[in-house]
């Protein structure tokens, strides 16, 4: 997550002439510079050259209207806010690539959203969401969605178009499935669903053929489907904290995998032992009962 934020903003910043450059990646910071802002403007005249503005941690409990006249907004970032809800004016928002709205008390998204059509790159997690925005259609250029740590439960068809999607997250919500036109994200690599409340492991994820990191930790699953041996771009598979008591033999037909994580299982010390001969080059992670 963290490289692709990064190479966003290096794309972003080599076509433009900010002054403001990365500080601190992870916790998406921009230095204060003559095109960047960390302090929201009291008073007019606002700026018409800012790109980027990094309002997090304020303690906002709404957005200034004085935001919405930053219209060149390439980054925004007001993650660890208090921020509810959000007036219609976000749409005039509409040049913005990387939104940061993580760590808020959101509940539901403005269909304002869907108006920003260049957005790339969208965190929203850990806020209260209990359904996803209901104008997916329109961020076809999405590249990153973040949704983990809500309350959703379900994934509606406006997200079917998500062509460019890369990277998923939708761990510690409440799906027991996902949808089949996921089928559709065919550039996705890294899909993140633990912690949620699957049973079994929904038949769209075998069609996901560049997927190289695949988190299904921490929910219900008792049997991984033969099918899933078309994931053949895999290096990364977590099945931590499920209830698997079978390996099945299709893991040792993936030729990139590199790591696989098998701890919190049914699975006996000689099932485990004996995959790890059959995976010379994977670190395979289980539990040692010595």
């Amino acid at each position: 997550m963290i490289y692709r934020v990064l190479f966003i903003l290096l794309t972003l910043f080599s076509t433009n002439s900010v002054v403001g450059q990365c500080y601190d990646i992870q916790d998406l910071r921009i230095l204060e510079g003559k095109e960047s802002l960390t302090q929201i403007p009291k008073t007019e005249p606002v700026p018409k050259d800012v790109l980027c503005a990094d309002f997090s941690n304020k303690n906002l409990y709404f957005i200034p209207k004085i935001v919405y006249n930053l219209r060149e907004l390439q980054y925004l970032n007001l993650s660890g806010n208090k921020i509810s809800r959000f007036d219609p004016d976000f749409s005039f928002l509409s040049r913005l690539q990387i939104l940061n709205l993580s760590q808020n008390n959101l509940q539901t998204l403005p269909i304002a959203l869907g108006a920003l059509r260049q957005l790339r790159y969208l965190d929203i997690s850990e806020n209260q969401l209990i359904a996803m925005p209901v104008e997916g259609r329109y961020l076809y250029r999405l590249e990153t969605l973040l949704l983990n740590k809500n309350y959703i439960s379900e994934f509606p068809g406006d997200y079917s178009e998500l062509y460019m999607l890369k990277e998923l997250n939708l761990a510690k919500n409440y799906f027991k499935k996902l949808p089949d036109f996921m089928s559709n994200y065919t550039l996705l690599q890294s899909l993140d669903i633990s912690e949620n409340i699957m049973q079994e492991v929904s038949p769209v994820i075998s069609k996901l053929a560049t997927l190289e990191y695949l988190n299904l930790s921490g929910n219900r699953i008792e049997v991984l489907p033969e099918s899933l041996s078309s994931l053949k771009n895999l290096k990364r598979l977590s099945l931590k904290d499920n209830r698997l008591n079978q390996i099945p033999l299709f893991l040792t037909q993936l030729p990139k995998l590199e790591e696989l994580d098998l701890r919190g299982n049914l699975l006996s010390p000689e099932q485990t032992q004996e995959l790890v001969k059959q995976l010379p080059a994977c670190t395979v992670l289980y539990d040692n009962p010595e």
